[in-house]
């Protein structure tokens, strides 16, 4: 089917085209399904471009040194471009937090909870997206990925000054 054909169909009016003998419909219809599945077969080639150029365009992942503090995720959050990624903890979030289970001094064990409350609070404020991904079995890297830009760091540090729950 040529582009002229395809214009010329689509611009005539249904009650024309009903005039129009049954095999000459029918062999429209054929050719219009196969011009169809074409487009969506370049369709999908081309996500499949745009999908391997997204996945050569990822931010690198930023893990700190040091570990993370509340000051710290913040002040990433205030600076960070839409699409960064910071991991704010791995291993197993759940139990690393945990009174019971947490292979942590109390002191880390209330750092780690305070840095997963402070970037829960900043999901919730729509600053980041949180993410997960597997390492190994049992073990997790938590990801703070920055979602997007609000006009003024001051504006973002206020925003996470706001008492995490």
């Amino acid at each position: 089917m040529t582009t002229a054909l395809l214009h010329e169909t689509l611009t005539t009016p249904v009650a024309d085209l009903a005039r129009q003998p049954g095999d000459a419909l029918h062999r429209l219809q054929l050719d219009a399904g196969n011009l169809l599945a074409a487009v969506k077969a370049v369709v999908e080639h081309i996500q499949r471009a745009v999908d391997c150029k997204v996945a050569d365009l990822d931010p690198p992942l930023c893990v700190p040194e040091e570990p993370l503090t509340e000051a710290t995720l913040c002040d990433w959050i205030a600076t960070a471009l839409p699409g960064e990624r910071l991991q704010y903890h791995q291993g197993l979030l759940l139990m690393d937090r945990s009174d019971a289970s947490s292979p942590y001094s109390t002191k880390e064990r209330l750092r780690i909870h305070a840095v997963a409350k402070r970037a829960w609070h900043a999901c919730e404020l729509g600053l980041v997206h949180l993410v997960s991904e597997r390492v190994d079995p049992f073990v997790f890297r938590y990801l703070a990925v920055r979602a997007r830009m609000t006009p003024l760091e001051s504006t973002v540090r206020k925003q996470l000054l706001t008492p995490a729950h």
